[in-house]
């Protein structure tokens, strides 16, 4: 945390509460919670391009940097458009951390709302569709976002062809725990939402680890190679049936073949490993 600035937060688990509060002490900033974004007025309302309850907390924390951005350009006054409330500190905040405030609500202006509705994050509930298949992809990598993204998925897939074929490729990349990563997305298998196939991944997108942003300097890469066959074997003990496996190389492309969109096949085609 940078001197004499301001800082927006959600709600953390204690420990994360905690040493916000002491890094905001040390550095002598301004830290408080971001309200949640039906507390705005207009916030009920808004309508966000990012699906997923949990987006609906990110965009408080961007309507507050805004805001405080505004400010400090003297676009707004402190006190415009604000409510005025400052409320007590939810129950889920450690009690024991001393006080932060809850950070004021304000009107969400048209300009605003706008945003919220056009704003794009790859890569994060993010839907492709193309004909004959429709791609759900979340880069989420912790237990915590997996979940998110489970709840997501429920509810974006859902809507979908009865009987329509899903597949889950899934990859994790580092020493990440895959069966904490994948309990959400078992959960799902379980509960009436199934995968008709499964693969797992490696991280990497061939054989050739020169690309910069595909470099992890902190794992080795055995290890990356050995995170797909972790994968499988922890969907395996916590499925029932695991859903049917399929090729856990590297692979260099995904072939889909269609037979009208309730049809779809599809196959991987792994890259030949160097002996």
């Amino acid at each position: 945390m940078k001197a004499a600035t301001q800082h927006a937060a959600t709600t953390q688990p204690c420990h994360s509460h905690r040493l916000s509060r002491v890094s905001s002490l040390l550095s002598q900033c301004e830290l408080r919670l971001a309200p949640s974004l039906d507390s705005y007025p207009g916030g009920k309302d808004a309508t966000l391009a990012l699906k997923g309850d949990h987006h609906r907390w990110n965009a408080s924390l961007a309507l507050q940097l805004a805001h405080t951005w505004l400010c400090k350009q003297g676009v707004l006054t402190a006190a415009e458009g604000t409510s005025g409330k400052v409320a007590e500190l939810p129950t889920t905040v450690d009690s024991s951390a001393d006080g932060v405030a809850l950070a004021p609500s304000f009107t969400v202006s048209p300009l605003m709302q706008i945003a919220l509705a056009s704003c794009v994050w790859p890569g994060r509930s993010q839907v492709i569709e193309r004909p004959g298949i429709t791609y759900y992809v979340d880069g989420a990598h912790t237990p915590e976002s997996t979940q998110a993204c489970a709840d997501w998925f429920s509810v974006a897939a859902g809507k979908c062809t009865p009987g329509c074929p899903r597949v889950m490729i899934f990859n994790c990349g580092g020493d990440r725990d895959a069966a904490a990563l994948l309990q959400p997305y078992a959960a799902l298998h379980a509960g009436g939402l199934p995968f008709t196939h499964a693969a797992f991944c490696p991280n990497v997108v061939s054989q050739k680890r020169s690309y910069t942003d595909q470099s992890n300097m902190m794992v080795s890469a055995v290890c990356l190679d050995q995170q797909p066959e972790k994968a499988r074997s922890a969907w395996l003990q916590l499925t029932a049936d695991g859903a049917p496996g399929l090729d856990l190389g590297i692979c260099s492309k995904l072939c889909f073949r269609r037979g009208g969109y309730a049809q779809i096949r599809f196959l991987i085609i792994p890259e030949p490993r160097k002996k």
